[in-house]
């Protein structure tokens, strides 16, 4: 398909993005694409955007084929698909590549992302300030930051499930005012830090994800990210297992399992929380810290076995422990 804006400067074409709107189309980089389409070819070597988002409620349909970027290291360059400010828009079935964000919404609500293949990026896939999105059953691995990303204060009520997460220096981000996220059923692993909720997003719910390998941390929640939930979550062979930084509280932690961690299974920085029904054995160092700063926690009925330094220990304040 031809370009439906031409340049007349052959040496500028690739400065001015071009609009498609079909139902099959062959692209180029930076097109804008306006009607729900099919890709029919790879895009290599994007000095730019690899695809631009120009209408609501489309759907692209990658059918395989790859989008691939110049291999910017920064965060500044471009992105394989940009969605900036439309609604209901999926994108689905390719690989993203070499880009500064593999996917990138930016103030988006109510898309699908689904069934990419996201590699090598900075960021693999980036929700900012984007509501009420989806983010399931992609393959996110490589990526110099983070592989999912949900950050800002309008990025409230999304959905991560069902993502392979491999390789990332974090794997799944919520962060900054990001409020009433869902990250569930993802399997995360070899990350510096498997799954991490912090700046002050409320009410996070963290459950049944397997988490492994994490060389710092599996789950962390910090920095005023207050009534968190995690729950029924399989973290192993990583540094920490699960960790509750101050200040945070209100926080329920409840049937996960954490193993052969190389220090703590879980640590409990936070206050007024509850951590109930864990199983943690063989790590490194404790079961179960209640940490200096940590009170007012209720620790109940948690199964705690073979931790090299002790089942639970507790060097707060006002905490109940009922066995």
């Amino acid at each position: 398909m031809r370009r439906a804006v031409l340049v007349a400067a052959a040496s500028a074409m690739w400065l001015v993005p071009s609009t498609v709107s079909s139902a099959s189309a062959q692209l180029e980089c930076g097109d804008v694409v306006t009607s729900s389409m099919i890709l029919v070819n790879d895009l290599v070597d994007c000095p730019g955007d690899g695809l631009i988002v120009g209408a609501s409620g489309i759907t692209i349909d990658l059918r395989g084929h790859a989008i691939d970027g110049d291999d910017d290291t920064t965060l500044t360059g471009g992105a394989g698909v940009r969605i900036t400010g439309y609604a209901g828009v999926t994108v689905i079935n390719g690989t993203i590549e070499g880009f500064s964000q593999g996917v990138q919404l930016d103030g988006a609500s109510g898309a699908l992302i689904s069934k990419l293949a996201v590699n090598g990026n900075v960021r693999g896939i980036d929700l900012a300030n984007s509501g009420d999105n989806i983010v399931e059953k992609n393959v996110v691995t490589n990526n110099a930051l983070d592989g999912i990303r949900v950050n800002g204060f309008a990025a409230d009520g999304n959905q991560v499930r069902a993502n392979a997460v491999d390789r990332n220096v974090f794997g799944i981000t919520v962060s900054d005012s990001a409020d009433d996220n869902l990250v569930a059923r993802n399997a995360v692993r070899d990350s510096a830090y498997g799954i991490s909720v912090f700046a002050g997003s409320l009410r996070t719910q963290v459950s049944r994800n397997e988490v492994t390998a994490s060389s710092e941390v599996g789950i962390q929640i910090e920095l005023e990210s207050h009534d968190a939930v995690v729950d029924r979550n399989e973290i192993s062979a990583g540094g920490v297992g699960i960790l509750v930084k101050a200040p945070v509280s209100g926080f329920t932690i409840s049937r996960n399992r954490v193993w052969t961690s190389a220090s703590d299974g879980l640590r409990i920085e936070g206050t007024s929380g509850h951590v109930t029904r864990n199983k943690a054995f063989d790590n490194g160092a404790y079961g179960l810290i209640l940490a200096a700063g940590s009170a007012n926690n209720t620790v109940s009925h948690d199964e705690l076995v073979g931790n090299l330094l002790g089942q639970v220990t507790d060097l707060g304040s006002g905490n109940i422990i009922i066995d």
